[in-house]
């Protein structure tokens, strides 16, 4: 199904009524014009915070995305007498809190854009006074966890597109839709891990649906809703068979095992091409070449591989353990010669006070005071 253009802007500066000119005064913060026939007003990127707009009442497309606008309040459109819009752009703001009764007035309104704010939560009402709403934009929200999600939330009966991507959607409520004229539905680029046949089953006239680009588990629960999809006959994409392209990562070898090899390797390329080598086989790639000496570890019993790699833990810690001992033995010799090299020079000292004391050499030293110094050590006795 071809998408409509979002065009979303409105009021003009000049229309015509019962066949007479009318001036319209537009508001400094909007241009306006006629497109398509319809009267236009374009108020983008404007800073502005509110619907509260001083534009004429006959507006019919009005654009108001990239702006600052956080909340829409109760009846914020028939105070403004905004009536007759068909197209209503609010993408690209802060919305996040939107009354239960926001909409009402709207009876004329085909599309509304309300992309990329910060709804959490999606109110049946919102669709009471929007009769004749044909396309919605939801993309890049925040509607998360939708599971426990009021029954019927969404629920129109002239709703035929349905924008619901990149809104961190993980999970869906089974009566979450009553959308019986609805033809395409958007559930691409969420956080989806499965998705039951119940969320689309009253869904009668969907044509299309689109849920790509999610974390499908590809389960019974997939398999049923694929079977289910091409029952109804309805279009889509498999997730199941999204399949990156391979490519080449690695191929071990020894090199005494080739001779003469010239690689041929592209990217995205599951093809190897060896010339001239003397490989008999590689485990799930059969090669034309024959006689060849390459032994694949792969084709070894894993028990041989296990008791291996236990022999050489062995010997790791058997060569540890010995260094570590050797190291406490060197410790303990030099531990044992500092011990004894100071026990002889303590021996040697007491050898030489032993023979000072024992040689004729006057006992009184430099360090003597002067009057005893000199008289003679008889002199004491």
């Amino acid at each position: 199904m071809t998408h409509i253009i979002r065009v979303f802007v409105l009021i003009f500066s000049a229309c015509y009524i019962h066949g007479k000119k009318i001036k319209v005064d537009c508001p400094s913060y909007c241009e306006c014009d006629v497109f398509a026939h319809l009267n236009r007003a374009t108020c983008v990127n404007r800073t502005i915070v509110e619907i509260q707009l001083d534009l004429p009442p006959f507006t019919q497309i009005l654009d108001l995305s990239h702006n600052q606008i956080s909340q829409i309040d109760e009846n914020a459109f028939q105070y403004t007498n905004l009536l007759k819009l068909k197209f209503l752009n609010i993408s690209f703001n802060k919305l996040g809190q939107i009354s239960i009764f926001a909409f009402d007035g709207l009876n004329e309104l085909v599309a509304l854009d309300l992309s990329y704010n910060a709804i959490k939560y999606i109110v049946p009402n919102w669709f009471n006074s929007m009769k004749h709403l044909e396309n919605l934009y939801l993309r890049g929200n925040n509607l998360g966890d939708m599971i426990n999600i009021q029954k019927y939330a969404f629920n129109s009966n002239s709703l035929k597109l349905l924008d619901l991507s990149k809104s961190f959607i993980y999970n869906l409520a089974p009566n979450i839709f009553k959308l019986p004229n609805l033809e395409y539905l958007d559930l691409s680029e969420n956080q989806l891990l499965s998705l039951s046949p119940k969320v689309i089953t009253h869904l009668k006239n969907l044509k299309q649906l689109k849920i790509t680009n999610n974390t499908f588990a590809c389960n019974k629960v997939s398999h049923a809703l694929k079977r289910f999809i091409i029952q109804r006959k309805i279009n889509f994409e498999d997730p199941c068979l999204e399949k990156t392209p391979i490519k080449f990562e690695k191929l071990e070898m020894e090199t005494t095992t080739l001779r003469g090899n010239f690689w041929n390797i592209e990217d995205n390329q599951n093809e190897i091409i060896l010339v001239n080598n003397s490989i008999e086989k590689i485990p799930n790639y059969p090669l034309k070449e024959k006689n060849n000496s390459l032994i694949c570890i792969s084709e070894f019993p894993y028990i041989i591989i296990i008791i291996a790699v236990l022999i050489y833990g062995l010997l790791i810690g058997f060569i540890c353990g010995s260094g570590v001992k050797s190291c406490k033995i060197k410790h303990r010799i030099k531990r044992y010669r500092a011990k004894n090299l100071v026990k002889l020079k303590h021996m040697k000292i007491l050898d030489e006070e032993t023979l000072h004391l024992s040689s004729d050499i006057d006992p009184v030293g430099q360090s003597t005071p002067i009057l005893i110094r000199g008289l003679k050590l008889t002199d004491f006795y």
